[in-house]
């Protein structure tokens, strides 16, 4: 399998995106479940964040790729990116190379972010709080993953809780304490120092 890509790698629910690969000298293909032999795209229409797994077999053995595509909610803030190993990037207040989690809004009106909630546990979802603020359009909000906790309009933000970087659970959930509007789950893959993970807008 030489490639495997995505015409979006977000999407809403209901929203077709096309799935497109280059693979040679493979006798199967297989897209979770789907015999796709033969062909080199497939249209797809996910409810959910779902992971795409490309199998390829011959008579020298099988090879697989992954491929994530998320699936948000219109209308709703994103986890665009963060970073679980900050040696020497960004500062906050206290001059600490904390971790960061980075929020954006992608739709055309402004959200409010009071009450939504950050946490690297799925049985916590309510872990710690946003203050009342507002995220306009287009634009980003950092928090720090930090652990000193401090939830204060107008100030730098930081959860009570910080990121490991062997990979773990992390969501944004709307004020009503259960959905999730953006989440890695069951785990964000392990980071590397001074290298985020996210999505390109």
């Amino acid at each position: 399998i030489f490639s495997f890509s995505a015409s979006e790698s977000l999407v809403a629910p209901g929203d077709s995106l096309t799935l497109s690969w280059n693979a040679a000298n493979a006798t199967s293909l297989d897209l979770n479940g789907i015999d796709v032999t033969g062909q080199s795209n497939l249209v797809v229409t996910p409810s959910t964040t779902t992971d795409y797994v490309l199998t390829a077999n011959n008579a020298n053995g099988t090879i697989a790729k992954v491929l994530r595509v998320r699936v948000v909610l219109p209308g709703e803030p994103i986890i665009s990116e963060f970073l679980t190993q900050n040696d020497s990037g960004l500062l906050d207040e206290d001059g600490s190379a904390s971790d960061w989690i980075e929020i954006h809004n992608p739709g055309d009106d402004p959200v409010l972010l009071g009450g939504y909630h950050l946490t690297d546990n799925s049985s916590a979802p309510t872990k710690w709080t946003l203050p009342n603020m507002t995220l306009d359009p287009g634009q980003y909000l950092v928090v720090f993953a930090s652990g000193k906790d401090r939830a204060v309009t107008g100030a730098e933000l930081h959860t009570n809780f910080s990121l490991s970087s062997n990979g773990e659970y992390l969501a944004l959930v709307k004020p009503d304490g259960f959905t999730r509007v953006s989440e890695f789950s069951p785990d964000y893959p392990a980071q590397r120092v001074d290298v985020s993970y996210g999505f390109d807008f």
